[in-house]
């Protein structure tokens, strides 16, 4: 049964789909939501360093869509599949692109080449074409299996990406479609992936390929959250569920540049090895044990002894005890990746503040 219509659950879709969301933690002091921009606009930066920090952020991510189609090097959420099997390493390095990407990416690719090169003349079916692979994706999702949904969650932000540029087309396009998709596939993804959960450890690893679908869906997640951060646009589904719409700040943090892109499984495997043996708690990083790290004394940094009401030293099990996090989080700050240095640059816009141990019950409130 749907909710009845309050402030939260607006009867006008499209004000829904561009409303932010009480405590989805992208909400900020330093970005201003305007009622009456349209969907897809960015916020409005309200002071210098918000201004500057928005230009770098947005700049870096509208780039993503190009790399799918010039260069080596995919979008640091998409993981080319030539790294997973050495016989397609030459081959993808021989044609200066990513021939390894499955069906869906590789329409996208495809799509944003049509993009690139569009005219006057030719936008309007540009566009068509990519809102009909749209419309598929939509009206087929239900029988994707867990890598084929991914794939299609990042070839829809690859299109909202396209779309969030070419502002003019917003009116005539069906924006609220694509919105509505991945409102529906991400939760769906959500729930059947452990990529939050699950804890890998030295006793019991991942196989490579099982920990690139994991660490894409939360690279995929942190950049949602990011363009939902900046962009006039609220990706959560009606009604809103505690299960599929964690905050930003529960968001897994994107793994070190070590094992992201390595061109060889075995290399892969030494780093993966060496990165669980350093792990000072079994635990995955959220970007909530970062922001309170920064609540240390330059001392207990360096130390690594601080449990801060529980949250930032709250493992379990071997290596676990007070410090043990904030430990592994100087160890991420080390060996950050470029994806990882945008998230941060984000987190700075957003105030986390110390709150009693018990106020939404992990000493956290989120301003």
């Amino acid at each position: 049964m749907d909710p009845p219509p309050s402030s939260d659950y607006p009867d006008d879709e499209d004000t829904r789909l561009r409303n932010p969301v009480t405590g989805s933690g992208t909400q900020s002091d330093f970005l201003l939501h305007d009622k009456a921009s349209r969907v897809l606009t960015r916020r409005r930066a309200l002071t210098a360093s918000s201004v500057l920090a928005t230009r770098t952020i947005l700049g870096q991510v509208c780039s993503y869509p190009a790399m799918m189609v010039s260069g080596h090097a995919l979008p640091p959420f998409i993981h080319s599949r030539c790294s997973l099997d050495d016989g397609l390493t030459y081959d993808c390095a021989r044609e200066g692109r990513h021939g390894c990407l499955r069906k869906t990416l590789s329409v996208c690719a495809s799509l944003v080449g049509m993009w690139m090169d569009r005219t006057p003349v030719s936008s309007e079916f540009v566009w068509e074409t990519i809102y009909h692979e749209i419309g598929r994706m939509h009206k087929e999702h239900e029988s994707f299996d867990s890598e084929t949904m991914l794939e299609s969650i990042q070839a829809l932000t690859i299109y909202m990406l396209l779309q969030a540029q070419d502002t003019e087309t917003l009116v005539k396009n069906n924006v609220k479609l694509l919105l509505i998709t991945i409102g529906e596939l991400g939760p769906k993804l959500h729930t059947r992936l452990e990529y939050n959960t699950l804890i890998d450890t030295i006793e019991n690893p991942l196989c490579r390929s099982t920990w690139v679908l994991y660490e894409s869906a939360r690279r995929t997640l942190c950049l949602l959250y990011i363009i939902e951060m900046f962009l006039e646009i609220n990706l959560r589904p009606r009604p809103i569920s505690a299960r599929c719409c964690q905050s930003f700040a529960a968001t897994p943090l994107p793994c070190i540049r070590d094992l992201w892109e390595v061109p060889s499984t075995y290399d892969w495997s030494k780093r993966y090895s060496a990165f669980l043996r350093g792990r000072s708690v079994a635990k995955i990083l959220t970007l909530r044990d970062y922001k309170m790290t920064q609540h240390l004394s330059p001392e207990e940094l360096l130390d690594g002894v601080a449990g801060l009401n529980g949250v930032a030293g709250s493992g379990t099990g071997p290596g676990s005890g007070a410090g043990s996090v904030t430990k592994d989080v100087m160890r991420w700050c080390e060996g950050m990746d470029s994806f990882g240095t945008l998230v941060t640059l984000a987190a700075t816009l957003l105030r986390y503040d110390v709150a009693p141990a018990g106020v939404g019950g992990n000493g956290l409130r989120i301003a």
